[in-house]
């Protein structure tokens, strides 16, 4: 710290006397027009040939501990992946195996519903159940609109189908394949989790009484989990592992407490506080592996650690939200 402020005057130095000093006398110049040129070239490649290899070697990385740039090369293509695997493969099945004693569970939702299915797995919560995943995108905002409330929702509320009308059909026919009564006849138990959007949540909760009047399974509504940066932010922000949990706990999103306050008040519905798991006290949020792998690729998605580790907890949360409702 002490070097760079130094740099800093020594550069404030050199602009003044170099260039904003001459530039402010009137003189001619010693160089010529060609000398001039192949001086600015010269500068420009300098800056190039800095930038260049800034961009190579990931801007620099070795100024950083291994350990921290060990949690930031990441893969986010295989990240992207994983957390859709499950989902998606669930999301093919046309319905509960009527014939098996499991425990059915349908679940329903966007990637946060696929991170639900991955933290299941990973925690051992899918051997003794029959799970039926249907898949809708972030972008439709929730699982089910009235008939008459439709052309409001899509064309005035949704952002994202006021911005992509061509979502609109597609969100209509995922809608009604989650709300198929052959599933909400035989299911035992459904799990509903998106990323929360502050301008739908008044239509997601005309939702929850809608498919709660047309089963009788419990519904069980997950809140949003998200903080206001990644794990590898918040790490790159603290410059070193200890203390991260601290640390990171300055950077719980205002948005995800008040959109869970108001899910958590909800009619005929179970609220599962993920943040109960996240954050376990006002002091701490979990943001890497007791092998320092970070736990959250981006601010709302898990790596296979993140799954594995809040896995471990899932089934207890369930239960519990279960008891207190």
């Amino acid at each position: 710290t002490i070097g760079l402020v130094a740099a800093t005057f020594a550069l404030a130095l050199a602009l003044y006397l170099l260039i904003e000093k001459p530039f402010r006398s009137s003189y001619k110049s010693k160089l010529s027009g060609p000398e001039f040129g192949l001086a600015t070239l010269s500068c420009t490649a300098i800056v190039m040939i800095i930038s260049a290899s800034s961009w190579a070697m990931d801007g620099w990385d070795w100024r950083l501990p291994e350990s921290i740039r060990n949690i930031t090369k990441i893969n986010r293509t295989e990240l992207d992946k994983y957390v859709w695997m499950r989902h998606d493969a669930l999301n093919l099945k046309e319905g509960f195996d009527l014939s098996s004693k499991k425990e059915k569970i349908l679940i329903i939702g966007d990637s946060q519903a696929a991170d639900i299915v991955n933290m299941l797995a990973e925690g051992g919560q899918t051997t003794d159940s029959d799970i039926v995943s249907r898949s809708i995108w972030s972008n439709c905002s929730t699982f089910y609109v009235d008939d008459k409330d439709q052309d409001k929702f899509f064309t005035k509320v949704n952002i994202m189908t006021i911005q992509s009308p061509d979502l609109i059909e597609p969100c209509k026919v995922k809608m009604a394949r989650a709300m198929d009564t052959k599933l909400l006849d035989h299911a035992d138990k459904i799990y509903i989790a998106f990323r929360w959007n502050p301008e739908t949540i008044d239509y997601n909760e005309k939702a929850f009484e809608k498919i709660s009047s047309m089963t009788q399974a419990r519904v069980y509504v997950f809140g949003r989990k998200n903080l206001s940066k990644s794990s590898i932010e918040i790490v790159a922000d603290l410059g070193r592992t200890s203390g991260i949990s601290h640390f990171a706990a300055q950077f719980k999103d205002e948005e995800t407490k008040s959109l869970n306050e108001k899910l958590a008040k909800t009619k005929n519905i179970t609220f599962v506080d993920l943040m109960r798991i996240i954050c376990p006290d006002d002091s701490s949020c979990a943001v890497l592996s007791p092998e320092d792998r970070p736990l959250f690729f981006d601010t709302a998605h898990l790596t296979k650690d993140g799954a594995k580790y809040f896995g471990a907890d899932i089934g207890s949360l369930i239960e519990s939200s279960t008891r207190n409702n």
